[in-house]
């Protein structure tokens, strides 16, 4: 077992552009522009070429790259939403084979978006896409949960089902439901589960609602908002079954801060998972306001983590190690420490992981995590020990000059910093990563 240095300290080197790195080489930048930012991602491999789609803040639809060259990605087009409904988010994006799938949830998150003019309309659920011309993606099938929430982050890794964390008119937010894609244009659900403590839809109660599903083999391993890892047994697609639960939430997680847990991420050839809480992006946090979570005025913070935990036994599994916390680079506005700005507390953490899934575009290595993590931007852990997990791999861009996309009404009340959004690695080993304000990095371990 390899053990690597700690580089969290080791000197960083600054680009022409303000970027500051560690341990990683800039391949390339595709900036959006004015209005527009890059969210989720999904890759695809069709004859010898890699294809890069990506959603966005701003609009409704997915751009399409060609990144056979990492260093020289070529847009292809941009397709838009087929519906043309303003008031859908569709950030979230999966694809596998010849399949695809978007998230719809309405447009009322007014923390980012603001109120929506009178007249919007609204949808929510799932959009099926055929990818069989990896160029020209075609949307082929749609799905409603007859549900207010509408879709969050769901899974596809190819095949007959899609993994989705949905809403349901029986429960409050969302829960575990399994949607058969046999005739993609026809959608039906086979199977759902629910945890126990999510209050019923015409109840109060405590913030419990699945945030993502994450599927190896006949398991789905749930990130429950309010609970924590939750394994299921879903060798029958029908009758999921309950098998365990690793509690972090509490005490992780929570505040101002977003999914209490946002990601799982399962090693099984290690019998280990990564457990991911969410940190926050600073420009929706208010400093100087009280009110409700964006409020960050006179507020402690709870400790956001990317932990590991052992699946030894899966009947009890075990948190066993923290990743060290990130900290800022020579000469940032945050100065020694992320949680910090201006005497105002922020609930800094990750915010998503690479998922390798089943495709094999994807880089399948279960002795790095990659994170894109919010104002710290990339950080790559070495967890060959997965007792002693350390940094070994930095990449923080500069901070935007101005907005790229901005609220309705009022703005945004936070500080204008970097903020990276997504990230995923495909099997060469390039790294792909958004940032809510900016456009696309991509870049390389260099080490």
């Amino acid at each position: 077992m390899s053990h690597m240095p700690d580089l969290r300290n080791d000197d960083w080197s600054a680009g022409s552009d303000g970027a500051m790195s560690r341990n990683v080489e800039l391949l390339a930048y595709y900036e959006f522009g004015a209005g527009d930012a890059g969210y989720q991602m999904a890759l695809k491999e069709d004859n010898d070429r890699f294809y890069l789609y990506c959603t966005h803040w701003a609009k409704q639809g997915i751009s399409f790259f060609d990144v056979t060259d990492p260093r020289a990605p070529r847009f292809i087009r941009f397709a838009p939403e087929p519906s043309g409904k303003a008031g859908i988010s569709s950030v979230k994006l999966q694809v596998a084979g010849n399949i695809g799938i978007t998230n719809m949830q309405p447009r009322k998150f007014d923390m980012f978006f603001g109120p929506q003019p009178d007249g919007t309309e609204f949808d929510e659920g799932v959009i099926v896409w055929d990818f069989s011309d990896p160029e020209n993606p075609i949307p082929v099938g749609r799905w409603n949960t007859d549900s207010p929430p509408g879709t969050h982050r769901n899974y596809y890794g190819g095949g007959r089902y899609a993994h989705l964390s949905s809403g349901h008119p029986d429960y409050q937010g969302f829960i575990y439901r399994i949607l058969d894609l046999a005739d993609p244009a026809k959608p039906v659900v086979v199977g759902q589960w629910a945890h126990p403590e999510q209050p019923a839809a015409d109840q109060h109660g405590a913030h419990v609602v699945l945030h993502m599903p994450y599927i190896d083999g006949d398991r789905a391993y749930l990130a429950y908002w309010g609970v924590g890892m939750v394994i299921l047994d879903i060798s029958d697609v029908t009758q999921p079954r309950y098998i365990s639960t690793l509690r972090t939430d509490p005490p992780f997680g929570g505040g101002s801060g977003g999914a209490s847990v946002h990601t799982i991420v399962p090693f099984s050839d290690r019998q280990l998972a990564i457990v991911s809480t969410e940190g926050e992006r600073p420009f929706v946090l208010d400093p100087a306001s009280t009110e409700g979570i964006p409020g960050l005025l006179g507020k402690d913070q709870p400790m956001n983590i990317v932990g590991i935990a052992s699946l030894a036994d899966e009947n009890n599994p075990t948190l066993v190690a923290l990743c060290p916390k990130p900290v800022p680079p020579p000469g940032s506005i945050w100065g020694a420490d992320y949680s910090t700005l201006n005497g105002t507390r922020y609930p800094f953490g990750n915010h998503n992981v690479h998922e390798p899934h089943e495709e094999p575009v994807y880089e399948k290595r279960s002795d790095r995590i990659y994170c894109s993590y919010f104002q710290a931007g990339l950080r790559v852990f070495d967890i060959s020990d997965a007792y002693g997990p350390v940094e070994i791999a930095a990449y923080v861009p500069p901070n935007p000059s101005e907005w790229n996309w901005q609220r309705n009404g009022s703005g945004f009340p936070g500080p204008l910093t970097t903020c990276a959004e997504d990230i995923i690695v495909d099997r060469r080993g390039v790294i792909y990563m958004t940032n809510s304000q900016a456009g696309i990095h991509i870049m390389k371990v260099t080490d």
